[in-house]
């Protein structure tokens, strides 16, 4: 039941002198609490990719790479909020989920990784206004592919966007958030990271040195690589085997609307039945014009 918080000593009067109706918890705080207690995953997913970049380096003095990358974060974060409220879309649990840094993040590290392989093989003699020559000759170089990898991820969202019914008011906004992220990501990938790799990274001679945690992942990568490659018809007879294991299996996986959710919020009233109670307060409150009855968003 979705109660507006300025309505409910009036409901509360009402109900008390009609009935023995007990609210434990408006649905409007429980959606508030929801919404609150998931905002604290976004900067915490920031900082994890942000982190996760910076061991990719081999130094310190390195990591103003992984900085450039990681800026376009808080970039698409920020032009997503401001999309957000030019277009009246509420925030809400499945939006806020649906955020994923690390597609977001995708094309500023392509534009990164790959300037910085071609500043590191400039000359030494090579001037600041040259490096930047080559920071935007790199830029113009990656940016079609930066762009249609996003725009597939985006088309890929679209199909949700076109759903109809209750299924469509609970994941429409979701499609709408990410869709405003991946528009900040392009921004930033084909604008923004080229702009700060010519600011931060053009003003010394660069050298490509692999981190302890990349050279640790190539011994047991290569091994593995080397043996399939020798061994191609296993390896595609093993990914039709689990194809084949994988489509036995799904039919029987079950699936369900929503998972069981314990919101907290209690209705009671021992004289009625669930429908008739239901029912009863669906009469008083459709004469007070004031309410719906559902959930958040569908009613």
């Amino acid at each position: 039941m979705v109660l507006k918080p300025a309505g409910l000593p009036r409901l509360a009067t009402a109900l008390k002198i009609r009935g023995s109706l007990a609210l434990a918890m408006p649905a409007y705080h429980l959606s508030q609490d929801i919404v609150l207690s998931a905002a604290p995953s976004l900067p915490a997913g920031g900082t994890s990719v942000g982190t996760v970049a910076c061991l990719n380096t081999a130094s310190i003095s390195d990591c103003a790479r992984a900085n450039c990358a990681s800026a376009a974060i808080p970039l698409s974060l920020c032009l997503a909020l401001i999309l957000l409220k030019t277009f009246h879309i509420s925030a809400n649990l499945l939006s806020l989920g649906a955020i994923d840094y690390g597609i977001i993040v995708d094309g500023a590290v392509v534009m990164v990784e790959y300037a910085f392989a071609k500043l590191c093989s400039a000359p030494a003699t090579t001037t600041r206004a040259e490096k930047k020559e080559l920071v935007l000759t790199c830029a113009k170089e990656v940016a079609t592919p930066i762009l249609f990898s996003i725009a597939i991820i985006a088309t890929d969202f679209s199909g949700v966007a076109n759903l109809g019914g209750v299924a469509g008011k609970l994941f429409r906004p979701m499609v709408y958030t990410m869709g405003f992220h991946l528009i900040g990501a392009l921004v930033s990938a084909l604008l923004v990271i080229p702009t700060l790799i010519g600011i931060i990274l053009t003003r010394r001679k660069l050298s490509h040195k692999e981190s302890p945690i990349v050279r640790l992942a190539q011994l047991i990568y290569k091994p593995i690589l080397g043996w399939s490659l020798r061994n191609r018809i296993v390896v595609i007879l093993g990914v039709l085997v689990s194809l084949g294991i994988a489509t036995f299996l799904a039919p029987g996986v079950g699936s369900e609307f929503l998972p069981a959710l314990d919101e907290g919020v209690t209705l009671h009233d021992k004289r009625y039945t669930f429908l008739q109670h239901n029912s009863y307060i669906a009469r008083y409150l459709h004469g007070l014009r004031m309410y719906g009855i559902g959930r958040a968003e569908m009613a």
